[in-house]
């Protein structure tokens, strides 16, 4: 296992190892665990395809394998270093498909409680940030690269299909992602599937203060979904708070890291199950899995 994975797969430690790397002169951030491989930019090697979008640069075979490679900085329009000459290109694993982006040259890896990561304020609220980490005195901008592929690849038609699955009365859905790009898309799919009662929040903290307020209150929730990677509190953490309160109330994990690995901690924490954000088009069957069971506490 990974020294990134280890991290990762410690249980309450609500902790991120950032990858640090340079566009311009900003400093950016990724999770480290999706980072797969670092080289040196070669332009050479990359073929060029018809009719791509804005950013995409071409494809290279990595490994036998075909992988789209995106220049970040076109892709935000940040002017490159202009005495910029060690190009580096990241390789990064999510939702289970590797990508390659360009960016001006590697700085580090940072390791920092999430509590250290600011969500952006209302100003700065882009569909590229999603936060804002803390380190020394200086500040790293968090990257959404979910967000950014699907502004140049768009969303997969498969979902495009759903429709309604008859929701219980009084069956709340609180949900939590710090991409705004895909709480809108979270939103979108349950409207499709006539999910009437859901309340979205940016992480972690925010859900389970929600969480909190209803169970005082003695309101049930029927499903919690929540992401891993947030500010302020990441998935496996609010999993956790939100069972040492209520146990039978079912979490389900939905995040662009999941693997056999994570889906082995996400289960140590609670969860009644992991889903990879490409499986979106699995998402409204696994919901109405729920139904009987929340039925059965509800009466």
């Amino acid at each position: 296992m990974s020294k990134q994975s280890e991290i990762l797969l410690q249980s309450g430690t609500n902790e991120i190892e950032i990858f640090e790397f340079l566009m311009g002169t900003q400093c950016f951030g990724l999770n480290a665990l999706k980072i797969k491989h670092v080289a040196k930019f070669q332009p050479e090697q990359v073929h060029p395809l018809p009719m791509m979008p804005s950013g995409m640069l071409g494809t290279i075979v990595e490994r036998d394998e075909v992988i789209k490679i995106i220049d970040l900085r076109k892709v935000l329009n940040i002017q490159t270093k202009s005495n910029s000459k060690r190009e580096i290109m990241i390789l990064a694993e999510f939702n289970r498909q590797v990508l390659g982006f360009v960016v001006d040259e590697i700085l580090g890896i940072q390791r920092v409680g999430w509590e250290n990561v600011q969500s952006p304020n209302a100003i700065l609220k882009t569909n590229t940030i999603t936060g804002i980490a803390i380190v020394g005195d200086r500040e790293i901008s968090m990257l959404d690269l979910e967000s950014i592929v699907l502004s140049i690849f768009g969303i997969s038609a498969d979902i495009n299909q759903e429709k309604p699955i008859g929701f219980p009365p009084n069956f709340k859905i609180l949900v939590a992602d710090d991409s705004l790009m895909i709480r809108k898309k979270i939103k979108w799919f349950l409207e499709k599937i006539e999910a009437r009662d859901v309340e979205i929040f940016e992480n972690g903290a925010l859900l389970f203060k929600r969480f909190e307020d209803l169970h005082a209150n003695g309101v049930k929730v029927g499903l919690v979904m929540t992401d891993l990677e947030m500010p302020q509190v990441d998935g496996f953490a609010c999993c956790k708070k939100i069972k040492s309160l209520d146990k039978n109330v079912p979490v389900l994990i939905f995040s662009s890291l999941i693997n056999d690995q994570i889906s082995r901690k996400c289960e140590e924490v609670g969860a009644e199950l992991s889903l990879n954000k490409e499986e979106f088009s699995k998402l409204g069957q696994i919901i109405k899995g729920f139904f009987p069971d929340f039925e059965k506490r509800a009466a």
